[in-house]
């Protein structure tokens, strides 16, 4: 039978992976990708649309909205309390591998941009 992950959990988890004071929309829709990309045989994660809406609305003592990003209002323990305990190391890897890719990725990108502008 397969597992669902939940929406919040995926998303706690980004700010905890990529260890970031904040997180766009965007880059929580990459990683959660990501995410999907890695997840082990029998695993699925579950969001929409209003997943990034939801997670703020439910959790504002975890993170404070400003348009389309996500800035931790918490300390990283609390954080680690509400999105990582009870999860099976074999999921926090994947959470972790992701956030490892997506910081990259992004890393990667910059440095491409930097130079693309030194032109």
């Amino acid at each position: 039978m397969a597992k669902k992950i939940s929406e919040k959990l995926v998303i706690g988890n980004a700010l905890i992976s990529t260890n970031r004071e904040y997180l766009t929309k965007g880059q929580v829709c990459h990683y959660w990708h990501i995410v999907d990309s890695l997840l082990p045989e029998g695993y699925y994660t579950n969001g929409n649309n209003n997943s990034f809406s939801d997670f703020c609305e439910e959790y504002p003592f975890l993170v404070k909205r400003v348009g389309d990003t996500m800035i931790i209002n918490c300390d990283n323990d609390l954080l680690e309390r509400y999105c990582r305990i009870g999860i099976p190391t074999e999921i926090i890897k994947v959470f972790d591998l992701a956030g490892a890719k997506l910081n990259e990725i992004e890393e990667k990108s910059r440095k491409v941009l930097a130079k693309t502008l030194l032109k």
